[in-house]
């Protein structure tokens, strides 16, 4: 059985490819309701990065960069325009960004702050420890799934 890569260099593993197909569906409407929650009540959101790398211009350049970055990732993963693949690494890459931001803030004594990441358009806002178990468990999720991705991927190239 030959395996053919896609565009985006993915080797298929039916049925686990459907599941990082709706993986990345779920991942583009977490982080642009993400992005945009910060975007639409940014007053959680500047807050909480205050906290952590001073108030004034660079929190807002903090708080912009996120809106954009988060949103652009789960526009690019919606539409597909990025692999499912590459949109879970990027996706490990900004929890644990965002991980290590949550834990400075938690070290400086704003653990009871919320940071505005996952609330309803950031009008309820979780603590930073909250948001730490939501990062911590999408973190291990995110990481099982291409540890069998990687898996599946091996044992299909070798058969």
């Amino acid at each position: 059985m030959s395996a053919v890569a896609s565009p985006q260099g993915e080797l298929p593993s039916p049925p686990f490819t459907h599941v990082l197909s709706r993986v990345s569906i779920y991942l583009g409407a977490f982080w642009t309701w993400a992005g945009i929650a910060k975007a639409l009540s940014p007053e959680a959101a500047y807050a909480f990065t205050a906290q952590v790398v001073g108030g004034g211009m660079p929190a807002k350049f903090v708080i912009v960069g996120s809106v954009i970055v988060e949103t652009a990732l789960g526009l690019a993963l919606l539409t597909r325009a990025l692999g499912s693949r590459a949109g879970i690494m990027i996706s490990l890459v900004l929890l644990s960004l965002f991980s290590t931001l949550l834990i400075a803030a938690k070290a400086q004594g704003g653990g009871a702050l919320a940071c505005g990441c996952y609330a309803f358009f950031a009008t309820d806002a979780a603590s930073v420890d909250g948001e730490l178990w939501i990062n911590g468990i999408h973190v291990a999720i995110l990481a099982a799934l291409l540890a069998v991705h990687s898996y599946l991927g091996r044992r299909q190239r070798v058969a």
